[in-house]
């Protein structure tokens, strides 16, 4: 997930380091987010008016050197609000109750059982962690 920039002299190394970051993948992958930039007008949904650098040839020229298609908005804002707070809305909740899982696991004695869990729980924290940093 993204949130561009919202300021302009900030989004040429935005998009350095997300081609930077694209660039590792070998597959399919999925970008989504906020680019604080719409590709024409027709694309803004409210909000404030904005200036030419909104919708800026650069912002054009970069979503093609990326190969990067617009996907067609499917629910309401409602809808994507709500997704919004079920993924990132809980992190502080979903870390604290990941590190106490983890350190109940680490005073209880090293069975099989309790190390795979503990192996598990640390990786849902590492991806808890992972979206708190971005979001």
């Amino acid at each position: 997930m993204v949130y561009g920039p919202p300021n302009v002299s900030d989004y040429a190394s935005f998009w350095n380091n997300l081609e930077t970051t694209t660039s590792n993948f070998g597959g399919p992958w999925l970008l989504v987010g906020d680019f604080n930039r719409t590709l024409s007008e027709i694309d803004r949904a409210g909000g404030n008016p904005v200036g030419a650098y909104a919708t800026s040839t650069s912002f054009r020229s970069s979503v093609h050197r990326l190969s990067l298609i617009q996907l067609a908005r499917k629910g309401t804002r409602v809808a994507l609000s709500n997704w919004n707070k079920n993924q990132f809305g809980k992190l502080m909740t979903n870390i604290a109750s990941l590190r106490s899982a983890i350190s109940v696991l680490q005073s209880s004695d090293l069975l099989p059982d309790n190390i795979e869990k503990k192996r598990d729980l640390r990786c849902a924290l590492s991806e808890q962690l992972l979206f708190e940093e971005l979001y």
